[in-house]
């Protein structure tokens, strides 16, 4: 296994289990492995259902909060809560 199917391995088992989970609840969930270039750009632009992504824990809750909210387009409800 090379270096970068070590890293999306555990992304990948993830994304299979949460859309198993999903399918028990009556939610269907395709999921579409990303570049990280192609999957912000989508993040970005608002075109997506729903994103798999691991965010820093940030110790102070304010900032963790903004980080979100930019991370989900969100960008005057960031700067409001940074205020």
């Amino acid at each position: 296994m090379d270096q970068l199917q070590a890293e999306v391995k555990p992304w990948a088992d993830r994304a299979e289990r949460l859309q198993l989970k999903l399918h028990d609840l009556g939610v269907e969930l395709k999921v579409v492995q990303l570049s990280r270039a192609e999957l912000y750009g989508r993040v970005a632009r608002g075109e997506f259902d729903a994103a798999l992504v691991a965010l820093p824990e940030l110790p102070e809750p304010g900032l963790a909060l903004a980080q979100a909210l930019l991370l989900g387009g969100e960008e005057d409800e960031a700067r409001k809560t940074l205020q």
